[in-house]
């Protein structure tokens, strides 16, 4: 059996709760990145293909965003609709829905609890 480790080399299963410098770090992380991007838009000088870029770099950014917290226990997402369980149906549509937005096989999310303007097979 083969072990994903945190970013200090403990074995990770299944989490029920991570640690606060875990946290900080990937949420350090996620903020890199997002200013790196900031800079990108804010130094390019073509919209659409800043919107391009945009569009597939927050949706990779997504995927990092849920794979460091991709050992979450399901109960740790909380009901229907919680933020966490709304970033697992994002980042399940962009790997296995060809970018759109599908419906959780125990979902029970009404649309007007997901974010705001997220329906079902949306891109």
């Amino acid at each position: 059996m083969s072990f994903i480790s945190d970013m200090n080399g403990r074995p990770m299963l299944g989490v029920n709760k991570y640690p606060k410098d875990y946290v900080d770090a990937a949420r350090a992380a996620v903020q890199g990145q997002v200013a790196s991007y900031r800079a990108l838009a804010a130094a390019a000088r073509d919209p659409a293909g800043v919107a391009d870029f945009e569009r597939r770099f927050f949706s990779h950014m997504l995927l990092a965003l849920d794979s460091y917290f991709v050992h979450r226990l399901r109960g740790v997402e909380g009901k229907d609709g919680s933020a966490l369980n709304e970033v697992r149906m994002l980042a399940n549509g962009v790997m296995s829905n060809a970018g759109m937005l599908a419906a959780a096989r125990r979902s029970s999310t009404a649309p007007k609890s997901r974010s705001p303007g997220s329906r079902i097979r949306d891109r």
